[in-house]
């Protein structure tokens, strides 16, 4: 996690030390919420649409915060950094942190399918790298600094969410972020509310591949109906999965069921073919593999062991997670998503 002492974070966000306090107290961690306030983390007070975290400042240092990150001076007498905007803030210093950790950021996007693939991929590549993954769905304004600021130091590799509801919210989470590999699930209607047209949502995902640098690679579904319009955004080089076995690199030669139990998947590669089975249940979850097998192959992780990451990633829940209730068997798949999904 972010570590640094309190005039150094200062710095970087461009604020003002005030308060009582010694500026050179290390920081370990940040927190939004004062409930999860643990020690030790500099509190964020973030406004939001319901509560604004001011109020919540004196609970923070009564909870061992070591600073506050505010908007304005009120309360509490404890040291604090006084800045014009808490969340430009906290994305100011999720940029200096990726910097200082140096880790190769992964970033995955979507209409479906973005958190299964995040998890997969993590799994793919913690065979050969220190991964550190973004919880849950922690992929917005908020949750993407969140992720970053919780990679300790040592991590090699970041693997990211990147979610957006509208144009120019994903161009700003790359430019946090700055991912050497995308990721792009697939290309459907959710947020459709926020665009004019579905063209328009996929322009929106392909800010993440026009982010990308000319030294990284985007990972593309080869039988997508935006895969042609996101392809020629890329200066980055492109791997395919999906689609027809003379266009895909990552090409499911066969996904067989096994009902809750999971699918096996035979797959041809850059590398030769591939069988193995995966505990996640759905045909979607297979070639949701194949992305993350293709991000493992982009960062030199050896297909078998890529593979065994995968066979160990467990169902998330609420998505096709089964349970078991006084001797019946019930699909958790309660995680609120799109109908697409």
């Amino acid at each position: 996690m972010v570590e640094a002492e309190v005039w150094r974070i200062a710095q970087v966000i461009g604020g003002v030390v005030v308060g009582e306090g010694d500026p050179h107290a290390v920081v370990r961690g940040v927190a939004i919420d004062s409930r999860k306030v643990r020690g030790g983390e500099a509190f964020f007070a973030l406004k939001g649409e319901r509560r604004d975290g001011h109020l919540f400042v004196d609970e923070a240092f009564a909870k061992g915060a070591v600073c506050a990150v505010v908007e304005r001076l009120e309360g509490s007498r404890g040291t604090r950094i006084l800045v014009k905007d808490t969340l430009r803030a906290l994305a100011r210093l999720a940029e200096w942190w990726r910097g200082e950790i140096g880790a190769v950021v992964v970033a995955i996007t979507g209409s479906v399918g973005k958190t299964t693939t995040k998890e997969l991929t993590a799994a793919a590549l913690g065979e050969w790298f220190s991964v550190h993954k973004s919880p849950g769905t922690y992929n917005t304004e908020i949750g993407l600094p969140l992720t970053i600021l919780s990679a300790p130091r040592g991590t090699e590799v970041l693997v990211t969410e990147m979610a957006m509801r509208g144009p120019g919210q994903i161009r700003e989470l790359c430019r946090i972020a700055r991912p050497k590999v995308g990721v792009v699930t697939r290309v459907g209607r959710a947020h459709l509310e926020f665009f004019g047209s579905e063209e328009e949502i996929a322009l929106a995902k392909g800010e993440l591949i026009e982010s990308l640098p000319e030294d990284g690679v985007a990972v593309l579904r080869a039988d997508d109906w935006a895969f042609g319009l996101l392809k020629g955004r890329a200066k980055a080089r492109v791997l395919t999965f999906a689609g027809a076995p003379d266009g895909a690199d990552f090409w499911p030669r066969g996904i067989r069921s096994f009902g809750a139990e999971g699918v096996e998947v035979r797959a041809d590669t850059p590398v030769g073919a591939v069988r193995f089975k995966l505990m996640l249940p759905g045909r979607e979850n297979g070639i949701n593999a194949l992305a993350a097998l293709a991000v493992a192959y982009a960062l030199g992780v050896p297909l078998k062991r890529a593979v065994r990451g995968l066979e160990r990633v467990e169902p998330l829940p609420g998505r096709l997670k089964m349970r078991s209730i006084k001797g019946v068997k019930v699909i958790d798949d309660t995680y609120n998503a799109s109908p697409e999904s």
